[in-house]
């Protein structure tokens, strides 16, 4: 089993690959995918999604490596944003929302 959890201890993933028993474990540099040898001889590849950011009327979440949704509460808007590499770092804060993946860095003015 794959439990990734945060420094206190607590769990906020659980997987059971079918690769059978995880022998090692190697994260990226960014620290955004885990990568695992199985028993089996098959790799397992974790990506970090469902990361969610607040600022304001605004929420930001990673749906997937390269998918995030952009909603606003007050003026009922969402909007996809689909990046052609893997989101590795985003923050949103004081109107921007600030996204970097593995090629390049986007700047949003969110007023």
């Amino acid at each position: 089993m794959l439990r990734l959890c945060d420094k206190s201890g607590w769990s906020h993933s659980f997987d059971k690959p079918s690769s059978g028993s995880l022998l090692n474990l190697s994260w990226t540099n960014d620290g955004t995918v885990v990568a695992g040898a199985g028993g089996n001889g098959a790799c397992a590849f974790g990506y970090i999604v469902d990361r969610k950011l607040n600022w304001s009327n605004i929420e930001a979440i990673l749906d997937e490596d390269d998918k995030i949704t952009v909603s606003d509460y007050v003026q009922s808007m969402e909007k996809t944003l689909d990046y052609s590499d893997r989101v590795v770092n985003m923050s949103i804060q004081f109107g921007h929302m600030i996204v970097c993946t593995t090629s390049v860095c986007n700047i949003y003015n969110i007023q």
